[in-house]
């Protein structure tokens, strides 16, 4: 019986690639992916090393503030899937989506969130995250 190879997850692969090409479109500013648990799995080249492992950190607790909200009643009682996280700043705006099984992915884009170059950047993402779904997950280290 031959060994089975593991899929490519974002723990074992490169994807530095595919977030470059995200922060070549218009307006992009830089790309970056990264834990639920707020670890870097991989940056657009024009993202510091030191500054991504801040930024993770910090966009993984915004996510799961937002995953809180499907507790709420208020709601309706309706799911809540996440379409993406907006912070809109007056310099730029960073939009944070859910990537694939325990990642998300943040895309900063210069203006804020009136720039007509967010609805462009949203929709690239969203094909990104589409196509490389299963590659963008990260492995559960929990268990060990």
């Amino acid at each position: 019986m031959a060994d089975e190879q593991p899929s490519p997850t974002a723990d074992t692969t490169d994807l530095g690639w595919a977030l470059d090409q995200l922060a070549a479109k218009p307006g992009v500013e830089h790309a970056l992916l990264f834990t639920s648990d707020g670890l870097e799995m991989a940056r657009s080249r024009r993202l510091g090393k030191d500054e991504a492992d801040r930024a993770a950190a910090l966009y993984s607790g915004l996510m799961s503030l937002q995953a809180s909200l499907q507790g709420f009643e208020s709601f309706g009682g309706q799911e809540l899937r996440l379409r993406h996280v907006t912070i809109d700043l007056k310099a730029f705006t960073v939009l944070l989506f859910t990537a694939g099984e325990r990642t998300s992915l943040a895309v900063v884009v210069r203006g804020d969130s009136t720039t007509k170059e967010i609805p462009g950047a949203v929709t690239d993402v969203l094909k990104m995250i589409t196509g490389m779904k299963p590659v963008l997950a990260a492995r559960d280290r929990a268990r060990g």
